[in-house]
């Protein structure tokens, strides 16, 4: 009967975690688009430690934007990565961007970028991918030359 009673409370526990992990991804998706950053990033950074890929890739998107914070693409790059190896679509082609480029605190890196963007276009199907790991490849600017510590992305 013991068994029985913690056998209950585990599941029970995992509800509970899961539950709390989804309140907090629907409350940090509110404040972001509420244009609350700094509130957004603090619920995504809590439910990343509690394990929520979707939101370690809303954090990572943040943190590469510079929505709220000041704009850090190595913090970025750790988060994307994590939802990437929980396989969260189309972060991948972000991951390798950032990685062809570097700056902005991440040391440009052309063999992880290819990596992530053959990822982004053979298992997530991103064709967008093709044109950015042809210019790794080629090195072609801003993939390519001088590193620009911070350089300025029109992002949409």
């Amino acid at each position: 009967m013991r068994d029985f009673f913690k056998n209950i409370f585990a599941v029970n526990s995992i509800i509970s975690r899961k539950i709390t992990v989804s309140r907090l991804l629907t409350e940090g998706i509110a404040f972001r688009d509420a244009g609350e950053y700094k509130n957004a990033i603090e619920v995504f950074r809590t439910a990343s430690d509690m394990g929520s890929p979707e939101a370690s890739a809303q954090l990572g998107d943040m943190l590469m934007r510079g929505l709220g914070t000041e704009t850090n693409w190595a913090a970025a790059v750790k988060y994307l990565e994590l939802a990437v190896s929980k396989e969260i679509p189309n972060v991948s082609i972000n991951v390798g961007m950032l990685y062809g480029m570097g700056g902005w605190g991440l040391k440009r890196n052309a063999k992880l970028a290819e990596h992530y963007l053959e990822l982004a276009l053979t298992v997530e199907k991103d064709s967008g991918a093709q044109e950015i790991l042809d210019r790794v490849r080629k090195k072609v600017p801003p993939f390519g030359g001088k590193e620009i510590a911070k350089p300025k992305i029109p992002w949409g």
